[in-house]
């Protein structure tokens, strides 16, 4: 039987390999939530991350870019472009980069993120506490 159905790869099935699914801009639900959007970074290592997301009828680009430096730690850039909402943030933690969007779900706003790393869901707002640090925009 298995020579009738034969063997396929990832590739041929059309699938994304795990490496390249986590490069593969993400479409998320941009409320009620935070994703790790960097994920133990290694040091030296140096990438951009973009966010586009909507606050009701706007739309924003955010960049990040970052690297882990072995005497100070994580050191980034934020930029914004369009609008500048209040309700999303990102924030750092140890290697970790994380975005936040506060919006309730009666604003069910969307974004696409695009990281090396991948989006990955990790709660709500409220799991942002002291240990957390805000990383705001370098003008």
């Amino acid at each position: 039987m298995g020579e009738l159905i034969g063997e396929t790869t990832i590739e041929k099935a059309g699938l994304l390999s795990p490496d390249l699914f986590k490069v593969y801009p993400h479409f998320v639900n941009a409320y009620d939530s935070v994703y790790k959007i960097a994920d133990n970074v290694a040091d030296w290592y140096r990438a951009p991350i973009m966010v586009l997301y909507n606050d009701s009828a706007s739309t924003s680009l955010d960049f990040l870019t970052f690297l882990y430096s072995t005497t100070d730690g994580m050191l980034q850039s934020l930029k914004r472009f369009f609008i500048k909402p209040e309700r999303v943030k990102y924030y750092k933690k140890g290697r970790d980069i994380f975005v936040s969007f506060t919006y309730d779900g009666t604003q069910p706003n969307h974004a696409y993120i695009l990281s090396p790393h991948g989006a990955q869901l990790v709660g709500t707002p409220d799991i942002i506490d002291d240990s957390f640090t805000e990383i705001t925009e370098t003008l």
